[in-house]
């Protein structure tokens, strides 16, 4: 059995090497049609082996491919462009896929074209594409541009090896855009195209496409808005990316963002199966800090894209980012075992993710793993016999202020003959040779005096070290070079009159004894200091970290001190201090903190998720019932509550069908205007055939036109 590749180029020198050779393994022949190359692209092509062929540009994609199609001898075609190539781990299934579908009498196999950006090496999205497809007289391309491949009597019978298959496509990178002028190049053929054939809708869809590519957005939007009204399209998946595609329009035309909401959620019902508009739900959920909600929407577009099938999907270009905000939601609701599962899962892809790696050992740590075995979870990530794999482990245990991790990963790295003299120094702190770091960050300071870094480590060793000596030392630098008395700011109360250096540098020396452990020593300060502000950052400071008795004691100091606070500052210290009170097993006295934080606001998505865990613990099933009953009221969308209602037995009532807001913004007298006004624009600098086709809907709509 004998295949083809087929490829039509034009001035293709830099990528139509790697696009021919992945062809050579699976085919017999490869015809490269040309036309018009200026640069090196042909002798690449004959040098490589192919028959070449030369025609004339038509501006009709169509005609050069079925040319190229002509001039097949083998049984099966594998059509690809110059920009694209097929990925490495799939052409070892090209032949048996192609045997199957021929003893069974398929007329093309479907494979998974990728959108991928070589600049950020970043998968753009996916979608199903046919691209490999029996030789027959009567399978031939259609269109000028986005010409697609049919049989011109029947429907073509496909068989999806889209999982197997993957061709990469690297055409729409930025580089390659400018190059080639994509852009102008597709706009010109589609609005002949539109003017000859105005019963094509798909073209409303790739207008729409084009004009996104040259980030003219307005008439994207008018383009994309006619696609979803008038509705008929033979594409599959169009419908679901063209109102993806508005959705983003929109949001680049800043329109409002609960107009745009509203929107997504229509889209997100008609399309339950379309991942990315969960993942766009998801997004704002997290923004509004809706975080149960944010985490059953990103969990749904993760499921939905295993059986996303023939519609083209940026969620798969969104894998990593997705599960990054998911270990965040994670972190933030306290689900300590799924933050670690899908940080452990992100690492194992790329295991030189150093904020991510310092921010799982952080979690292991919170959650009071003993350290030894966090050593052996991390050495199934990581390689104690490679350098690199340990200056990451080093660092970020320095970082976490573990000192028994840091020193066996320390060692291990010295062994290697490597030594990292800041992280020396660190490990000096944590081992509690305070003279000795001092004393060298000092130097390290005097080196680098821009480094104001290693200045407050010489003090926080200073202020460790209880040597007068050297805190004198520290200290005298400290005030030469920042104007901070240190000696008065620390040991001679001001009755909250401090400058705004002088706090950050507190509040800096609070977040490394936090760092180090040293509660006593952030107690003393705070004794002395006696500044409200630091006492609430300082109560945060704990609270972020889940150390929520003690958060919950500075958060109840800051309230004892102060005779009066704004509501909203003192509503965030109750809603903290009920959930620091849930998490350390109060649940009684927790809910009476959340019931006044209740009484304050009655539109609180976290005082409501709060009050539901609280009394779930308390098993108070009558009260979870009306609290929930609040709760859906007040966010009639949210999953998370309805779920709580429904286990209890209670169904919420269906929602009504909403109306269709992209056919009413379309529609809109204001709208309409718009439209008027970009006409009168486009005719103003010399572009009537771009203005031609808005000036005819105008006129459809009974509007004057300027």
């Amino acid at each position: 059995m004998n295949i083809t590749g087929c490829v039509i180029t034009k001035d293709e020198e830099t990528n139509i090497e790697k696009c021919l050779n992945s062809l050579k393994e699976t085919t017999s022949e490869i015809i490269v049609v040309d036309t018009g190359s200026t640069d090196n692209t042909v002798q690449i092509a004959r040098d490589l082996g192919a028959s070449i062929y030369h025609f004339k540009w038509e501006n009709d994609f169509s005609k050069a491919k079925n040319y190229a199609l002509s001039k097949a001898t083998g049984d099966w075609i594998i059509f690809l462009d110059a920009d694209e190539y097929i990925e490495q781990h799939s052409l070892k299934e090209i032949m048996n896929c192609v045997r199957i579908a021929k003893t069974n009498g398929y007329d093309g196999i479907l494979s998974t074209l990728i959108n991928y950006n070589t600049e950020t090496t970043e998968i753009q999205s996916t979608v199903q594409t046919l691209r490999i497809f029996r030789r027959d007289s009567n399978l031939k391309y259609f269109g000028a541009i986005h010409e697609t491949i049919k049989h011109v009597t029947k429907q073509l019978k496909l068989l999806d090896f889209s999982k197997e298959i993957s061709i990469i496509h690297t055409g729409y990178s930025n580089n390659e855009i400018e190059r080639k002028q994509k852009g102008q190049r597709n706009l010109l053929l589609l609005l002949s195209d539109e003017k000859k054939n105005t019963n094509n809708h798909d073209i409303n869809f790739y207008l729409s496409e084009t004009y996104n590519l040259i980030k003219e957005y307005e008439l994207a939007l008018f383009y994309a808005l006619k696609a979803h009204v008038e509705k008929e399209t033979e594409l599959l998946g169009t419908k679901e990316k063209n109102y993806l595609n508005i959705i983003r329009y929109l949001r680049k035309l800043e329109y409002p963002s609960e107009q745009v909401i509203r929107i997504i959620k229509e889209a997100s019902c008609k399309y339950p199966s379309y991942p990315d508009f969960f993942v766009y739900i998801g997004d704002f959920n997290r923004f509004y800090q809706q975080f149960y909600d944010a985490i059953f929407m990103y969990e749904k577009a993760l499921f939905l894209i295993n059986d996303i099938s023939q519609v083209e999907t940026q969620t798969t270009g969104l894998l990593i980012p997705i599960y990054q905000q998911l270990s965040n939601l994670y972190y933030h609701t306290n689900d300590y075992s799924k933050t670690v599962h899908v940080i452990t899962s992100i690492l194992n892809t790329d295991r030189y993710d150093f904020s991510l790696l310092n921010y799982l050992i952080k979690i292991l740590l919170i959650n009071r793993e003993d350290e030894m075995n966090i050593i052996n979870f991390l050495e199934k990530i990581y390689r104690v016999d490679v350098p690199k794999d340990l200056i990451y482990l080093s660092k970020s245990a320095i970082n976490n202020g573990s000192y028994i991790l840091a020193n066996y990963f320390m060692s291990l790295l010295r062994s290697f003959s490597s030594e990292l003299q800041e992280e020396e120094l660190e490990l000096a702190i944590l081992n509690e040779d305070y003279v000795i770091a001092s004393q060298q960050f000092l130097s390290l300071f005097h080196m680098k005096e821009s480094e104001l870094q290693y200045l407050k480590k010489a003090i926080i060793s200073s202020l460790l070290s209880k040597d007068e000596t050297t805190r004198n030392k520290v200290f005298q630098t400290a005030y030469k070079n920042t104007g901070i008395d240190l000696k008065e700011l620390l040991d001679e109360p001001k009755n909250n009159q401090y400058s705004q250096e002088e706090l950050e540098l507190v509040l800096d020396i609070i977040k490394e004894f936090y760092r180090l452990s040293k509660y006593e020593e952030i107690d003393n300060v705070l004794k002395k200091i006696k500044n409200d502000e630091i006492l609430l950052a300082t109560a945060e400071l704990f609270y972020q970290n889940k150390n929520f008795g003690l958060a919950l004691h500075f958060f109840d100091e800051y309230l004892h001190n102060k005779t009066e606070v704004e509501d909203e500052l003192y509503l965030n210290i109750l809603c903290k201090s009920s959930d620091s009170l849930y998490q350390i097993g109060e649940l009684e006295i927790a809910e009476k903190y959340i019931e006044n934080a209740y009484y304050i606001s009655q539109n609180d998505y976290f005082i409501y998720s709060l009050w539901l865990k609280i009394i779930m613990g308390l098993k108070a099933n009558e009260r979870i019932i009306e609290v929930a009953q609040r709760a859906v009221d007040t966010f009639p969308d949210s999953n998370y509550f309805i779920t709580i209602l429904e286990s209890l037995g209670i169904t919420t009532q269906v929602k009504e069908e909403e109306e269709d807001t992209l056919r009413s913004i379309l529609y809109s007298e204001s709208y309409l205007q718009r439209l008027d006004d970009l006409a009168a624009d486009l005719i103003k600098v010399g572009k009537d055939h771009e203005a031609i086709p808005i000036i005819r809907f105008l006129s459809e709509m009974g509007t004057i036109v300027k």
